[in-house]
């Protein structure tokens, strides 16, 4: 059976890093969020209607394709617990991507990184952050952080929750593909 890795929590926390460990451990293919953001927002404002519409168009076409064509599995990177531009919170996207997966009878696994307040400040300052156009302002993400509920679990599935405060991606990356077989 076909799996899919999703790694989610705050900015910063290390999910591209640890999503790129665990493709080349896996052999999974790496659905970037970021890529297709960088694409519509090329055309449209961040957070406008028109973003948030071609976004997500764009990017369940590719996560469909990716499930029908990837012959290992697909490893996916978000941030929940915030507002979509309708005004209604992502549990609905994330809804969708288990109907779809479960449509493709492939086995949906969730990570929730995490890691100290410290080295979450730490990472989001990184200059490789700019490369996507990610967050990389400390108080931004503070402000975020209060606004919004980007730490929390989602709260109807079940997720492997990791620290990656001290762990290496590579670390990381083999506690998941140890969890998950």
């Amino acid at each position: 059976m076909k799996k899919i890795i999703i790694l989610y929590g705050p900015p910063g926390v290390g999910k591209l890093t640890v999503a790129k460990a665990l493709a080349s451990r896996t052999k999974f293919t790496l659905l970037h969020l970021h890529l297709v953001a960088d694409l519509v927002q090329s055309l449209f404002d961040y957070g406008t209607k028109p973003f948030s519409t071609t976004f997500k168009h764009i990017w369940f076409y590719l996560f469909e394709q990716g499930l029908k064509n990837t012959r290992h599995g697909l490893i996916l990177t978000l941030v929940y617990g915030v507002l979509t531009a309708e005004g209604k919170h992502d549990a609905a996207f994330i809804k969708k991507i288990i109907a779809t997966a479960k449509k493709h009878g492939t086995a949906v696994h969730f990570i929730k990184l995490e890691c100290s307040d410290t080295e979450l400040y730490r990472r989001v300052r990184q200059p490789s952050r700019k490369k996507f156009k990610k967050l990389t302002s400390p108080a931004l993400l503070k402000k975020i952080r209060k606004n919004y509920k980007i730490d929390a679990n989602i709260p109807f599935i079940r997720s492997l929750s990791i620290n990656t405060s001290k762990k290496t991606a590579t670390e990381t990356a083999t506690i998941i593909v140890t969890k998950i077989q």
